[in-house]
């Protein structure tokens, strides 16, 4: 087994070298008896227990999601036919389908990295006190009032990610924030530019009743 630096130096010289961040031959040298598969878990579970250390917030935050962009290419390797991790001309990493998905089918499960009683820049509320932090490629989701996909909490301590309707291949995987966060987030104003648009009503407590009637039962009880 790699140490997490060596193979934290490999991930990020494999997203130098391919434009498309996919995972490429050097995967043959850190599959193991698990596969890549089980190496990309533990992996994700070491960095679990790493967040857990005593660090504030914001320096969780940014550990987390600079791991995450260093593990790309192997999130991409696991969602590998169903959807991908790509950076987007004016919104950093955003998530993309690689097949058509069903309404009401899952397109990707989430797991806990690390809970908090607060709200950081990149957390997702679960309940009235706690905010969590998820693995990729969830940790990669971009807002909009016109979401793709709706939530419900699973046993990972996180949420399920399922298809609001059909999706054709290519389409970005969205959320809306409301279905989540009940206070103002972070997003001063969305700039998502659809019809339905909610400038700065994006958190449930200010849209509560476009977001229930919209999303149905796809947004945090």
């Amino acid at each position: 087994m790699a140490s997490k630096a060596l193979s934290t130096t490999i991930a990020r010289k494999l997203l130098r070298s391919s434009g498309q961040r996919r995972f490429g031959n050097v995967s043959r040298t850190l599959r193991g008896p698990q596969g890549v598969g089980g190496w990309f878990t533990e992996k994700m579970q070491r960095l679990a227990s790493d967040l857990r250390a005593d660090k504030s917030e914001a320096d969780k935050d940014k550990e987390a999601v600079d791991n995450a962009i260093a593990q790309i290419g192997f999130a991409n390797h696991r969602g590998k036919g169903r959807w991908e991790i790509k950076g987007t001309e004016e919104k950093g990493y955003g998530i993309f389908t690689r097949k058509p998905f069903a309404k009401d089918e899952m397109v990707f499960s989430a797991r806990a990295l690390w809970k908090s009683p607060r709200r950081t820049s990149h957390s997702l509320q679960t309940n009235w006190e706690e905010h969590i932090i998820m693995d990729a490629p969830a940790i990669f989701l971009n807002h909009s009032c016109e979401a793709t996909v709706g939530l419900l909490p699973n046993e990972q301590g996180a949420y399920d990610f399922v298809a609001l309707r059909p999706l054709e291949v290519g389409e970005e995987i969205v959320i809306d924030y409301g279905m989540a966060e009940f206070k103002p987030t972070a997003i001063e104003k969305c700039l998502c530019g659809t019809p339905a648009c909610r400038g700065t009503k994006i958190n449930f407590e200010d849209s509560r009743e476009v977001i229930r009637a919209k999303y149905g039962k796809y947004y945090a009880p």
